[in-house]
């Protein structure tokens, strides 16, 4: 069910063009990975922001999931 909300959603956001992709509270990456694989199989051109209120997370994310396009910043929700 995942994979196909991930597809549809690559695909809103490679038709969709120039876009930015925000993933609030990424944690782990768990769902980082589907997604930046979605859009990269939908052709989509997109600036990825990962964040996380975790300075720890952000440097796992960073060295997992950085590249081209993708910046990585600490971000409170609650606070910000």
């Amino acid at each position: 069910v995942l994979d196909r909300f991930h597809r549809a959603a690559a695909a809103a956001v490679a038709a969709a063009r120039p876009a930015v992709v925000l993933e609030i509270g990424a944690g782990t990456g768990a769902t980082t990975g589907p997604v930046l694989a979605a859009l990269a199989a939908a052709g989509a051109a997109v600036e990825y922001v990962y964040t996380d209120v975790s300075p720890a997370f952000l440097a796992r994310g960073r060295a997992a999931f950085g590249g081209p396009g993708r910046r990585f910043e600490l971000l409170d929700i609650e606070r910000d």
